[in-house]
Order: C-alpha cells, then sequence, then structure tokens
C-alpha cells in the first residue's frame, strides 16, 4: 500500500477528530458509523502499509466508501466562513494532484474521454 494513498485515506478521520466537538453536536448515527468506518479503513490501510499483504491493502476500500460521504459532510457541517472555503480549494487542489499521480503511477499513458471529447497523453 502506498502512503501516499495512506495519508489520503486518513483525511476524513483526521477533520472528525479534530472537530470532534462539532460532530458531537449533530448527533448524527450515521455520520458516527462512518468516522468509525474511516478510522477503521485507515488502520487497516496502515497494517497493509507495512506487510507485504496484497489482499491486505485491498480490503480497506471496503471501509473507505463511506470517505465520499463523510469528508463533504464535516467540511459542510464544522467549518463556517473563510476557513470552510480553504479547507474545500485545498481538498480540490490536493485531489486533483493525488489524482493526477496516481494516474501517472499507473502507466496508462493516456486519458480518454467520449462523452467531453478530451484526450489526454
Amino acid at each position: 500500500v502506498n502512503p501516499i494513498r495512506v495519508l489520503i485515506a486518513a483525511v476524513p478521520a483526521f477533520i472528525a477528530f479534530w472537530r470532534r466537538k462539532q460532530v458531537a453536536e449533530y448527533g448524527d448515527p450515521v455520520i458516527d458509523i462512518c468516522v468509525n468506518l474511516s478510522v477503521v479503513g485507515t488502520g487497516v490501510y496502515l497494517l497493509g502499509m507495512v506487510t507485504s499483504g496484497i489482499m491486505i491493502g485491498r480490503l480497506p476500500i471496503y471501509f473507505t466508501l463511506t470517505n465520499y460521504l463523510l469528508l463533504p459532510w464535516l467540511i459542510n457541517k464544522t467549518f463556517d466562513g473563510k476557513s470552510k472555503v480553504f479547507i474545500k480549494l485545498m481538498c480540490y487542489l490536493l485531489y486533483f494532484l493525488y489524482f493526477y499521480y496516481s494516474y501517472d503511477m499507473l502507466g496508462v499513458g493516456y486519458y480518454r474521454s467520449e462523452k467531453l471529447g478530451l484526450y489526454y497523453h
């Protein structure tokens, strides 16, 4: 497991820990489950990073799917004003860089979108 992937997976868990008082104020059980699954997924990613098990490295994908729900909720509910805008911009920028890095690491060499008519080589 790539350490950069572990860092990316840990972002929602880190924000939830950092803003735990605001998360607790809402008391939403679905968000509590998502936070727990994010922490478990990050832990399994860490385990997969220090072991050589390929199967352990694939297992956290099932846990970290909840991050797609958790991260926008955390940004919208626990931040306000300029800090919310800053966090959103940083997430857009860093996730785009991560996408570009992981895409480049695949060795595919091109990206083609039939809908948009884009071809990237």
